[in-house]
């Protein structure tokens, strides 16, 4: 019976006789025709299965048909809102209060407030150095000592003449001095202490850097009473070289000019304070090129005896253009940072600007303006730093993000405000609708435009004035291009331009 009812099957066309397999658990059934020629048991079952056997089947596919059709219900409705939605694609913010600090940054190098190059006023030998490179000195600390012995003796001899002053009747012994007429190096010397000089005599002579040489002539006649000058000494100009002592008639006129005296003691103690070489400023020694025992002279100009810088204060430039130079003042102040020490910040301040521009390649002018910190702390000179200039600020305000604002003219904007439910707000309920004024601006359904007054703005916000509170909801598109904010201008008829006033009562109705 088995192999007939494959055969059946085959015949019937719908699988080959292959695809019907019995397994051994079932038990044939009696597949004798009956006199109708049917086969009773298998063909019945085939065409009408028992229906406890596909209960399972049924179940699980009116599930998910369910489950399907819940999905497409919530799919179609979330579509809906968010397409129905007139405020899709805008972002919306809350007018919030806070700081809004109008401000730019700069870079350069720390430099200090001056520098001072020490040099000697006269020529001689350094005696004592007492500082070294590193150390901070004070104002009129004494940097070096020169030998000073022999003008100190120079300011005892003019003391003395002076004590000396008396009248006669007839004649006086005038002592008269000799001076190097230059800078350079006694190169001879033609006279010896009580010996005699006449009138226009050569006394000796100076070689100068140049080598070239210069006579030094007496304007007097009488003796020698002192020689101040020996051969290889430097000297400056106007440096005493030799004393002239001689006797002349007076009649009833005083013997000695006393005040001529008094002059000579005074230029005398200004000579010996040159010797003693003292801090102009309270700074540290930075250079120090001469020391105890080294030989200085007025000529020595290539390097100096000592560099001091006053770190009291520091300061760096940056240059601006022309346009820049508009949004820059004097005094403005400014936060410097550098990155060898992030958790530090410093004030500084704006204390220059260039009065000339100085051009560029194009021939553009570009201003210095310096910073400076007059509290460094442990900033150095030569250290990199970063300033944020603080143009303008508000505190404690109520901003918006810039690209909120739109049609900025200087000092009014607009912005699409959301209508509140209930509002009792009387500047938002109560403000002018200017869509009708700027028919190309879409606002959305539920929205108003309404015209604000604005002020300091940063590179994100901007502070607003007037026309809206703290927690209205505004709305903007966030990919918009922020709004230019420059205050617009018009010339007056003398040229100068003239910013227009806006009263904020203006905006509403």
């Amino acid at each position: 019976m088995a192999d007939w009812f494959r055969k059946f099957k085959s015949s019937d066309g719908e699988s080959p006789a292959e695809d019907f397999i019995l397994t051994p658990k079932e038990t044939p059934r009696d597949t004798s025709m009956d006199d109708t020629g049917e086969i009773p048991c298998i063909y019945d079952e085939m065409l009408n299965p028992a229906p406890q056997k596909n209960k399972g089947k049924k179940g699980l596919l009116f599930g998910s048909i369910a489950v399907i059709g819940v999905i497409l219900v919530a799919v179609i409705l979330w579509a809906s809102a968010v397409l129905g939605n007139p405020l899709r694609g805008y972002a919306e913010t809350s007018v919030a209060k806070g700081s809004v600090i109008d401000s730019f940054q700069v870079s350069g190098t720390l430099s200090a407030a001056a520098r001072y190059e020490i040099t000697s006023l006269v020529a001689g030998k350094v005696a004592v150095s007492g500082f070294e490179v590193g150390e901070r000195v004070s104002a009129g600390s004494v940097l070096y000592q020169l030998d000073d012995t022999e003008a100190k003796l120079a300011l005892e001899r003019a003391k003395a003449q002076l004590n000396q002053a008396q009248y006669a009747n007839t004649t006086t012994t005038v002592t008269d001095r000799i001076y190097a007429p230059a800078d350079g190096t006694i190169y001879t010397v033609n006279i010896r202490p009580g010996g005699s000089v006449s009138y226009g005599q050569v006394v000796a002579t100076i070689k100068k850097e140049d080598e070239s040489t210069v006579a030094i002539t007496s304007p007097y006649a009488g003796t020698v009473s002192s020689v101040y000058a020996t051969e290889g000494k430097a000297v400056s100009i106007n440096s005493l070289i030799a004393a002239v002592t001689s006797v002349k008639e007076t009649g009833q006129a005083p013997v000695y000019d006393r005040a001529s005296s008094q002059l000579d003691v005074q230029v005398a103690e200004a000579h010996l304070k040159n010797f003693t070489i003292t801090s102009p400023i309270d700074g540290v020694i930075v250079e120090k090129n001469t020391k105890a025992g080294d030989n200085v002279g007025v000529t020595d100009t290539q390097k100096p005896m000592m560099v001091i810088l006053d770190t009291s204060s520091l300061k760096f430039s940056f240059r601006v253009d022309e346009y820049e130079l508009r949004d820059i003042e004097q005094g403005m102040l400014a936060v410097v940072k550098t990155e060898s020490m992030p958790d530090a910040s410093f004030s500084g301040e704006i204390t220059r600007i260039s009065a000339e521009g100085i051009p560029d390649e194009n021939g553009k002018p570009f201003f210095d303006v310096e910073i400076t910190v007059t509290e460094p702390g442990d900033l150095k000179p030569g250290m990199q730093v970063t300033a944020t200039v603080i143009r303008d600020s508000a505190n404690n305000t109520m901003y918006l993000p810039h690209k909120a604002l739109m049609e900025a003219d200087g000092q009014t904007a607009l912005v699409l405000v959301k209508n509140p439910v209930n509002s009792i707000h009387i500047d938002i309920d109560n403000a002018m609708d200017e869509s009708l004024s700027y028919p190309w601006i879409q606002v959305p359904k539920g929205c108003k435009l309404v015209r604000v007054s604005y002020g300091v703005a940063d590179d994100t916000n901007v502070e607003i004035l007037f026309g809206l509170k703290v927690g209205d909801v505004v709305v903007y598109n966030p990919d918009a291009e922020p709004v230019d904010l420059a205050p617009a201008v018009t010339p007056s008829p003398d040229g100068v331009e003239i910013t227009p006033d806006v009263t904020p009562g203006e905006f509403f109705l």
